[in-house]
């Protein structure tokens, strides 16, 4: 494999997805506030679940570094990262990105951060996963597909 191509088609980088979809959706909150639950309940989830997003991308992230192979999906991969969370899901940081879009459609009590995380997890597979899945295929082969047929996408 040469070089230029030892690397997932992305062309730009993937957070940029779901950090628009939350300020698409904040924007539309200010100017057409729609809550999607009563009261205060919503905050209270929306920060457990951002703790939780945070964690499981902390703990690929962890599982990556100790790999020694690269967290920007842009960049080669040197080894195929299976443990972990990699254990219960493939992409456990675009799925900590899209429970990020949710937690903040919690903290905000917003409807429209809300109807906007189905989207961001659409466009993070299209956009994304499938370009690294493919790659990861011709790169590690029959390693990759064994891992694939395990383990599933998001969870």
């Amino acid at each position: 494999m040469s070089q230029e191509a030892d690397r997932a088609d992305i062309a730009f980088l993937p957070p940029l997805i779901p950090a628009a979809a939350i300020l698409l959706g904040l924007g539309l909150h200010f100017f057409w506030p729609i809550e999607f639950l009563p009261g205060d309940g919503a905050r209270g989830f929306g920060w457990l679940l951002f703790a939780t997003a945070l964690a499981i991308a902390g703990a690929a992230a962890f599982e990556m570094k100790r790999a020694h192979t690269h967290v920007d999906a842009r960049k080669a991969a040197t080894r195929l990262v299976t443990g972990g969370v990699f254990e219960h899901s493939r992409n456990p940081i675009y799925l900590s990105m899209t429970l990020a879009v949710v937690a903040v459609a919690g903290v905000f009590n917003s409807f429209w951060v809300l109807l906007l995380a189905a989207p961001t997890a659409r466009a993070l597979q299209k956009l994304a996963i499938e370009p690294e899945e493919r790659y990861l295929e011709r790169k590690f082969g029959r390693d990759y597909l064994d891992y694939k047929a395990r383990v599933g996408r998001w969870i």
